[in-house]
């Protein structure tokens, strides 16, 4: 799709894939990754002509997930696949280049569930049962965590200038989204 300045969405193109899908980030202008559902990889490529690829990297779980226990996003300036794993309690930060992973694994962070690059190489997790958005360096360290004042955050994005992430979460009867102004 795309957005115009006036705020009106145009669909562009529809693809059908042999796979399901649980979060979407774009890798660059012409590729996505995806986090997938009952798939052998857990992570995919697609381009937006619809040609599926897989993910190079090491240290992700040889494993099948299902909906909502994974997902993922990418810091294309830093080639970083961020992957969480929600019951294992573990974020996942492979460079797609060199096949490197790290895990981070932490009492801040219980249930991951979705990320978002921050700025100047962080990136910024949900973590269900801290009801918090935890910033982590692209090195695996914890930078700060922060109680969002609701049950459950699912996800979270930043605005393109860094100054505003906004955070909702899914839990029946109490969703909502909350947005937060970042200080430096």
């Amino acid at each position: 799709m795309s957005v115009s300045r006036t705020n009106n969405i145009c669909l562009v193109r529809t693809l059908t894939t042999s796979f399901f899908c649980y979060s979407i980030s774009p890798m660059d202008d012409n590729s996505f990754i995806v986090s997938t559902i009952d798939h052998e990889d857990p992570v995919r490529t697609i381009t937006v002509q619809g040609q599926e690829g897989h993910v190079h990297h090491a240290g992700l779980p040889d494993k099948t997930y299902k909906a909502g226990e994974s997902q993922c996003t990418y810091v294309g300036t830093k080639n970083i696949l961020v992957f969480t794993d929600r019951y294992n309690h573990t974020v996942y930060l492979c460079n797609i280049q060199s096949g490197s992973c790290q895990t981070v694994q932490c009492d801040q962070i219980r249930e991951p569930r979705g990320a978002c690059p921050g700025s100047h190489g962080t990136v910024f997790v949900c973590s269900k049962e801290t009801d918090s958005i935890v910033q982590v360096s692209l090195q695996g360290r914890v930078l700060m965590t922060q109680d969002v004042g609701m049950k459950g955050p699912c996800a979270v994005s930043l605005s393109p200038d860094g100054a505003r992430f906004a955070v909702s979460n899914c839990l029946q009867g109490q969703k909502m989204i909350k947005i937060f102004t970042v200080s430096s």
